[in-house]
């Protein structure tokens, strides 16, 4: 068992060339620059403010508190530590975008929804379960590998969190994305499988991981709407969802294994 007197693996940062922190940098605007300390300090305050609302969250709260550099809280919620492991696992999607767009290989950004659940449904949705099925559908729709991040957002007028992952799927082909669109349907959720072309790796890759504590509401076809801090019902429904999790238990990894603090590449068909 590894010793949680260590630092977790993800807070190595990746090398230079695949370093958000480097690729965005703070130098510009907020929504184009990967978040900076500063950023993380104001969501921390916005999320210990809305944890203070929900009771029974105080040991959560005191991880968060007294988080630092040299021990890391390790809490899903905490914007520092997610800040630390959104710069790793960035940096290992885009070393294999990267390398696969110079070799031609095919790829899209797909958006997977794998289960909605209500506040109270919410804390038993199984991440394990639901990667499992995922993994069986891409293995059955012919895929080989697939790196994605799984994420959970609250639509206030459904009332109804929609449990994603945002996949960056390799040797795409419409063939293959037909027959997962097929099998996704069974999950009775709309638009189950979307993508995306991917036209600008280091942006989309930026995306494909978040821990966001805010909904948004309003009219979608005049912009993107205003995000609002969740509402304490929804945001002890979350922690206790999260509270079950290490990061990398967000991490959907399928023909790739973790080898340390790097994912590696297992050939087709060793998998």
């Amino acid at each position: 068992m590894r010793d949680r007197r260590l630092p977790p693996f993800w807070v190595r940062p990746p090398p230079k060339r695949f370093d958000l922190q480097i690729l965005r940098p703070e130098t510009l605007p907020k929504g184009h620059r990967f978040e900076t300390t500063k950023d993380c300090a104001t969501y921390c305050d916005r999320n210990l403010s809305s944890l203070n609302k929900c009771g029974g969250v105080a040991d959560l709260i005191s991880d968060i508190e007294r988080c630092s550099d040299e021990i890391p809280c390790r809490q899903i919620l905490c914007p520092h530590c997610a800040r630390l492991y959104r710069r790793w696992f960035s940096g290992e999607a885009l070393t294999f975008a990267q390398s696969a767009a110079s070799r031609g290989i095919p790829m899209r950004v797909l958006t997977v929804l794998l289960a909605q659940a209500s506040n109270e449904n919410l804390p038993e949705v199984s991440i394990d379960a639901l990667h499992e099925r995922l993994r069986q559908r891409l293995r059955r729709a012919d895929f080989a590998h697939a790196i994605g991040g799984t994420e959970a957002d609250w639509d206030p007028e459904s009332d109804t969190w929609t449990v994603h992952v945002h996949l960056l799927a390799f040797e795409w082909s419409e063939a293959r994305h037909s027959e997962l669109k097929r099998m996704a349907k069974a999950d009775k959720i709309a638009r189950a499988v979307e993508k995306e072309c991917l036209r600008d790796h280091v942006k989309q890759v930026s995306y494909m991981q978040k821990f966001s504590t805010t909904y948004r509401y309003g009219n979608r076809y005049r912009g993107k709407p205003p995000a609002f801090p969740l509402k304490p019902a929804q945001m002890k429904a979350f922690a206790k969802w999260t509270l079950q999790y290490k990061f990398e238990d967000f991490l959907f990894a399928f023909g790739f294994r973790r080898r340390g603090s790097r994912l590696i590449r297992i050939p087709s068909g060793d998998a």
